[in-house]
Formats: C-alpha cells, sequence, structure tokens
C-alpha cells in the first residue's frame, strides 16, 4: 500500500460521512460504485442486500434529509490496500436530530455507536465504495425517530 492510495481511501469515506451530513446526496452518490453490497446490521432493512446507488442515494434523501441535524463522526479507522481493492474499519458515532418530534431528548434524538467497514474499488482509476456493513453496538433516544419524521413530512404535505 502506498501512501497515496491510503490517503485517497480515507478520504472517500470521510467524504462519504461528510456529504451525506451536508445532505449533499449527489455528492455522495459521485463516491460509489453504481451497485454495492450494504449491510446495516438490520437497522435500515430498507437499505440492505446489493441495492443500486441511485436507490440508495433515495433513500438517504428521503431518510435523512428532513432531519435538521445529522452527525457521524469516525474514530480508529484502520485502512487496508491490497491492488485494486480496499476496506476502511472505523468506529462510528451518528447523531440523528429533528425538533418538531417534541423537546425530550429521549423523542427528538437518536445516537447509535457501531463498528463499520466500507469496502471499495479502484474504477476507472478512482476509489469507489463498493459495500458497507456497520453494526450498532449501543444506541439512547428514539431508534423510531427516522421513520417518524418521514410520517411528519408525510402528513404536513413534504
Amino acid at each position: 500500500m502506498n501512501a497515496q492510495d491510503y490517503s485517497d481511501v480515507l478520504n472517500v469515506v470521510h467524504q462519504d460521512f461528510q456529504l451525506g451530513d451536508a445532505k449533499d446526496f449527489s455528492g455522495e452518490r459521485s463516491l460509489w460504485a453504481d451497485e454495492l453490497t450494504v449491510d446495516f446490521g438490520g437497522v435500515n432493512p430498507e437499505a440492505e442486500g446489493v441495492v443500486a446507488a441511485d436507490t440508495l442515494k433515495d433513500i438517504w434523501e428521503r431518510q435523512l434529509g428532513p432531519l435538521e441535524v445529522v452527525v457521524h463522526m469516525l474514530s480508529s479507522q484502520i485502512v487496508t490496500v491490497d491492488g485494486d481493492e480496499a476496506s476502511v474499519t472505523y468506529y462510528l458515532q451518528a447523531l440523528h436530530y429533528h425538533s418538531a418530534l417534541g423537546e425530550s431528548e429521549d423523542v427528538n434524538t437518536w445516537t447509535h455507536y457501531g463498528r463499520g467497514t466500507h469496502g471499495l474499488r479502484r474504477i476507472d482509476g478512482s476509489w469507489k465504495m463498493v459495500s458497507v456493513n456497520y453494526k450498532v453496538l449501543h444506541s439512547v433516544g428514539n431508534a423510531a425517530m427516522i421513520p417518524q419524521v418521514i410520517a411528519l413530512n408525510a402528513s404536513s404535505g413534504h
């Protein structure tokens, strides 16, 4: 593994989370291969299995787009590069928030902590995400908040 591959692979993973948090789902989509293998450990059954990248983008827009705050914080990244295949394993803390659900953090916030791996492949000279595997180890707050925000937006005509 050379230093450039290490840096490029890690940057793709960081950009994926940063762009998602910024709700730049088209920018995030540009980092993905046309098809991804996704396993969120049951947290998001709609986005599991082999998923077309455009479908995953649409899911993120619908699920995360309405949230007021989404922040993913990575730590302890381990990068492995073997030719044109790479992976980044990490710990993740993910905060989700929407004030319309109420004043209490028990209803307006969901934070989960877990361990994940992004798989990447060099495609036409660029590193693209080809897989995501994530397992929630612990969570606090309202684990049902994302479907509740989607329902709230649907009832208000958004």
